[in-house]
């Protein structure tokens, strides 16, 4: 996880006098007469990563800033450490999709990612294994030769042992609709 980078009083106030915040769609948008591009109003682009970010010039530096954390501080007037994306739609930056976390936690609600559509399986010669995280360790939960069978012995390992504040951040397969 990158460092989060502690906003100083000048680029907090930028971000007052520049940006304002549309909460219907979760957009940042120029304050007219400071768009840096004059045929765009919607401030920021999207990352590689899915992420919304833009660029403040301030006093002739350049500042990146996450969308996401923008729209928190113009919120809230400040900015946790770790935000999570509760829909895990990097890019919905409505206020009420935001919510902060830790870095543990802001780790469960990650996509799946790998050979498998599903969140905890993981393909290893011709048998899908199944780990989840628990108290920063990994737990080994078995190998299965169908890739379903081992996602339902992932979302049986969620729903029976994490605690509440984790299970809120930790969406099942069944949950997040991948036995279609």
């Amino acid at each position: 996880m990158t460092k989060v980078r502690v906003w100083s009083d000048l680029e907090k106030g930028a971000i007052k006098d520049r940006l304002s915040y549309d909460p219907s769609s979760g957009v940042l948008i120029w304050i007219s007469g400071v768009r840096p591009n004059k045929n765009k109003t919607v401030a920021g682009h999207l990352s590689k990563k899915g992420y919304v970010y833009l660029g403040l010039s301030i006093r002739g530096k350049v500042y990146k800033f996450a969308a996401h954390r923008i729209v928190w501080f113009l919120n809230y007037g400040d900015v946790p450490c770790v935000l999570d994306h509760i829909n895990g739609e990097k890019a919905d930056n409505r206020v009420e999709n935001l919510r902060p976390a830790n870095a543990g936690l802001n780790a469960r609600n990650k996509s799946p990612y790998g050979a498998s559509k599903f969140k905890g399986v993981y393909k290893s010669g011709n048998n899908w294994m199944v780990q989840a995280t628990h108290s920063r360790h990994r737990c080994y939960l078995g190998s299965f030769s169908e890739e379903l069978e081992a996602a339902k012995a992932y979302d049986k390992w969620i729903i029976k042992n994490l605690r509440p504040l984790e299970r809120g951040f930790s969406k099942t397969n069944e949950e997040l609709g991948l036995y279609k």
